[in-house]
């Protein structure tokens, strides 16, 4: 079942999804800031969806930007977690 969401809220429920994220853990103060500039300067039009796949996209691109590459991107180099 599709939800009817309000296409107006997608940039700000994407901003609270990724505050959560793991990959937010690890950037730095400027790069958060540079990341909520970019979500917050893209112009969108569309529909919720197509909204949070542009929101979405955005902050990808900014994660390869800053480096990312893959679930242990910027892990401890001691660190023994398991990669699943």
């Amino acid at each position: 079942m599709k939800l009817n969401r309000n296409k107006d809220d997608a940039r700000k429920d994407f901003n609270s999804l990724i505050i959560k994220s793991w990959t937010w853990e690890r950037l730095t103060d400027e790069e958060r800031g540079r990341a909520i500039d970019a979500i917050m300067s893209t112009k969108m039009t569309g529909s919720y969806d197509q909204r949070w796949a542009t929101l979405n996209s955005v902050y990808n691109a900014f994660l390869l930007g800053v480096g990312y590459d893959g679930p242990r991107w910027r892990e401890p180099a001691d660190s023994d977690a398991p990669l699943f």
